[in-house]
């Protein structure tokens, strides 16, 4: 099982807060489409340890590579290219995002958009 959030995320390319696609997942095929990167407080009041990815997991995130643009993330807009690669080997579960959704905002403002399940060969 796989989950998929948006997470928003400071661009210091476009210089903008933009939603990214994140995971949760042990799936070494989902894996190979994520780049690891360090969570960063969205304002100066947020106090987060910072601390490196291996030492800390809950300031690490995986996010989607934008496959047109190898030093972006995929963003919101992007989401029907990522259901297209995805749905070739995974089902998508929307039904539990009702029972998460009051619940999803957590202190980093990422939300819950599905479950992945892998498909029966």
């Amino acid at each position: 099982m796989s989950i998929i959030y948006s997470e928003p995320y400071y661009d210091q390319y476009d210089k903008q807060y933009v939603h990214i696609l994140t995971c949760e997942t042990q799936d070494p095929y989902i894996l190979n489409m994520c780049t690891r990167y360090l969570r960063k407080p969205l304002s100066t009041f947020q106090n987060m340890n910072y601390q490196y990815c291996s030492n800390n997991h809950s300031l690490c995130s995986y996010a989607f590579k934008n496959h047109y643009c190898q030093h972006k993330m995929m963003t919101l807009e992007d989401m029907p290219q990522l259901f297209m690669l995805l749905s070739q080997h995974y089902d998508f579960d929307y039904k539990m995002g009702k029972l998460l959704e009051k619940q999803n905002i957590g202190e980093y403002g990422r939300k819950f958009i599905c479950i992945l399940h892998k498909k029966q060969s």
